[in-house]
This record gives C-alpha cells, sequence and structure tokens, in this order.
C-alpha cells in the first residue's frame, strides 16, 4: 500500500517543533490584540491547516476569513508580480485588526501588493504571521530576536526565527521609539553583516551574544552562499 511517507527523505522540523511554535505564536497574538477586534484571515489554498492550528491556539475571542490571490499565471511556479483576486472577504475591515495567516512566505510580491489593498478599506491595522522554522543556512538560530540587519542605513531589529532563507525584520521604528517608518521595496540590500551608510553590524557583535567567538560563525556560511569581499 503507497505511504506518502515514502516521499519524504528526511525531516526538518519534527511535528513537535511545529506545534511548539504555532503554540507560542498564539500566546504572542492573544497578548498583543486583547481587547482588540481581531480578524484573521487566511490566504488560502496553502495556509489552511496552519490557519487551523493558530486559532486553535489564540485565547482570545477573534474572527476568521478567507481570500483567495494568486501572482503565479497558469502552470507557472515563479511570480508574475500581478496580483489577481480569485475569493475576496466577506467581512467589512473597517476599524478592525486584521492579521494575515500566511504558511510560506516564497518572493512576498503576493502580500507586498496585497496589503496595500487592505489598508485601502480602512482597518485598524494589517500585520502578517508566518511560522519560520527550519534550519538556518550559515546564520546561527541562536540569534533568532536577538540581532540586528541594516536597511536603508539604519539598524533594525530581526524578528521571529531564522529558518532557511527566510528571515523578518521590524520597518516600523516605532517600536524603537521614533516616529519614522522604513519603507523598503523587493530588491533593495539587506545587510546582514557589515556596513551600510553610518550602520555596522559585525560578527563580534553577534559572536557575543552566542557566548563564542566571530570565527565560528564565519565558517558556519557555506559555499552556497555568495561572498562579497571587500
Amino acid at each position: 500500500m503507497y505511504s506518502m511517507d515514502n516521499d519524504i527523505d528526511h525531516i526538518l522540523v519534527s511535528e513537535d517543533a511545529l506545534k511548539a511554535k504555532v503554540n507560542e505564536l498564539g500566546a504572542q497574538i492573544s497578548r498583543d490584540y486583547a481587547g482588540k477586534d481581531l480578524l484573521l484571515v487566511s490566504i488560502l489554498k496553502g495556509s489552511v491547516v496552519f490557519m487551523a492550528d493558530l486559532m486553535r491556539a489564540v485565547q482570545i475571542p477573534c474572527a476568521i476569513d478567507f481570500m483567495v490571490v494568486s501572482s503565479y499565471g497558469g502552470a507557472n511556479t515563479s511570480s508574475t508580480g500581478l496580483v489577481k483576486i480569485i475569493k475576496d472577504l466577506d467581512a467589512d475591515l473597517t476599524g478592525r485588526d486584521v492579521l494575515i495567516v500566511e504558511d510560506i512566505l516564497d518572493t512576498g510580491i503576493t502580500l507586498s501588493k496585497l496589503v496595500p489593498v487592505l489598508k485601502m478599506r480602512n482597518p485598524g491595522s494589517v500585520k502578517i504571521c508566518t511560522v519560520p522554522v527550519g534550519y538556518a543556512d550559515g546564520l546561527n538560530r541562536g540569534l533568532s530576536g536577538r540581532t540586528d540587519f541594516i536597511v536603508d542605513g539604519t539598524r533594525v531589529r530581526q524578528v521571529g526565527n531564522i529558518c532557511m532563507d527566510q528571515c523578518m525584520f521590524e520597518v516600523d521604528l516605532r517600536t524603537y521609539g521614533t516616529r519614522r517608518r522604513l519603507d523598503p521595496q523587493i530588491g533593495d540590500e539587506v545587510v546582514i553583516v557589515g556596513r551600510q551608510g553610518d550602520s555596522v553590524v559585525t560578527l563580534d557583535d553577534m559572536a557575543n551574544k552566542l557566548g563564542t567567538i566571530h570565527y565560528e560563525l564565519a565558517c558556519a556560511f557555506g559555499m552556497r552562499l555568495p561572498k562579497v569581499y571587500v
């Protein structure tokens, strides 16, 4: 008898690790949105399983809704950059705090086009929830939520788990007590280690947070990653 387990070469992230991360996200959402009119929006079809698990982990009143959008044309597996809404939301977003639930961020193009559309509907806020778990290709996972990147010459905080080729960072500098918000675009340079303008992030900064030496971190960057020597 056929088993889909036969298609699995090896497991990168265990079921228990995924459950733990979803429960952690549910607890954080419950804290962040306490007393607010929370609407969870699932982008079908990929996020439906994640959505089902996440809504059970959220411990505050919330509503759910669904969208089907696509930036992939026909049988293409690469994004075209043009977003088509196939099924729209049923709910009125006016004054509501919208949390888009997405299981995997690929190029980010779909959401970069969708978020401005939703913001035009006068919600209280629009944010994205995804579940980045897995291995880090060169960047130590112990730095998750503990290091900075540089965007537009400004140090910004890395948030969430460091995983695979996906890292997230906070662009709303009001989080840091300022009135500024960055507006990064697809293709903008993000410096993980190095200098941009007057801002610098060094391997020594990272090593000190992990209780190790910078050489150990440098050796973790594999051959797959392009390197620029200056």
